[in-house]
């Protein structure tokens, strides 16, 4: 070994060490926004079993609405259907992000009973505005302002 080429592992190790641990980082964060995905979708999926199974005891359509009106307060108070997120990069309100309606065979909203195929739920989250790392995002991927998670649940006992 040359006299010259001692220090050469040092200096790569110095130069590769900062992109290991932006790379390591970046894994770990990106984990941390996928479970904040999931559990959106699990929100999703839950209240609109809720929905479904409250549904199915209407007597008419603006029973319907008010049993999607009591599950929707559910998670709006944060009882015990709460939606935990992990990252402060999105944003989560089910006052102004959560909705829950009844879906006729053809898509849209239900007008009466004999219409009623379906629950549909959708929730939104937003890149939320007081983190910092959320700017980053938003100045390198203007995409990824938002996201919508829609979740339908049909039928089980159609009367």
């Amino acid at each position: 070994m040359s006299r010259f080429q001692k220090g050469q592992s040092i200096v790569e190790f110095a130069i590769v060490l900062p992109f290991f641990f932006l790379l390591l980082f970046g894994v770990i964060y990106f984990g941390m926004l996928f479970s904040d995905y999931i559990s959106l979708n699990n929100a999703a999926r839950s209240s609109a079993r809720e929905a479904e199974i409250a549904a199915s005891a209407a007597s008419d359509i603006n029973d319907v609405r008010k049993r999607y009106q009591g599950v929707w307060q559910k998670y709006q108070t944060g009882g015990s259907e709460e939606v935990p997120l992990v990252t402060s990069l999105y944003s989560f309100d089910p006052e102004e992000n959560l909705t829950i309606e009844p879906i006729s065979a053809s898509g849209q909203v239900a007008g009466n009973m004999d219409d009623l195929e379906a629950v549909r739920v959708v929730i939104s989250a937003k890149l939320s505005s007081n983190s910092s790392l959320a700017s980053v995002f938003r100045k390198l991927m203007p995409t990824v302002e938002n996201y919508t998670i829609t979740y339908q649940m049909y039928q089980e006992h159609k009367k």
